[in-house]
């Protein structure tokens, strides 16, 4: 077997119409690098989703999402259909009456903002949960619960769920 040729010519200088062009040697990213979102975005996102939840049920109505569903036809193709759900609340009322809000990264990982204490003593009505989720918002455009998101999300990492990278 004899050894592949290495070409250590290099291509011409662009000419004519070409030489008008600032060549770069950056590239597109990729479709997955394109969507990828930090996970302070995915909270950020998560907390305005929360507030107009609570937002939608002062007013007594269901907050809903579009979500796209793939299920099997009798064929065995594929069909993806969009159905309108209700996301994950954060907040939940407790035994007293009061309101409690528990951030959650990806719906599921807890975000604990002081070690060993999950969730935030909200008020008693609905309208203080938005206070609370408001200042929360503050908090993590600010970068002051970076620590917790971080660990929130590599928590989820290690537990198999999507995460997307810084």
């Amino acid at each position: 077997m004899t050894p592949a040729r290495i070409s250590t010519k290099t291509s011409p200088a662009p000419t004519g119409f070409l030489a008008s062009l600032i060549l770069s040697t950056e590239q597109a990213p990729t479709k997955a690098e394109a969507i990828q979102r930090s996970p302070r975005k995915v909270m950020l996102d998560a907390i305005n989703e929360q507030i107009k939840i609570v937002e939608a049920e002062m007013r007594g109505e269901t907050y809903k999402v579009a979500r796209t569903k793939v299920s099997k036809a009798d064929d065995g193709s594929r069909l993806k259909s969009e159905v309108r759900v209700a996301p994950r609340r954060m907040f939940w009322k407790a035994d007293d009456g009061g309101w409690l809000v528990c951030l959650r990264y990806g719906g599921r990982i807890p975000v604990e903002l002081s070690p060993g204490k999950p969730s935030i003593v909200a008020g008693a009505d609905l309208k203080e949960v938005v206070g609370v989720l408001e200042v929360l918002r503050d908090a993590v455009n600010a970068g002051e619960a970076n620590d917790a998101i971080n660990t929130a999300a590599s928590r989820a990492k290690r537990k198999g769920e999507a995460v997307q990278k810084e």
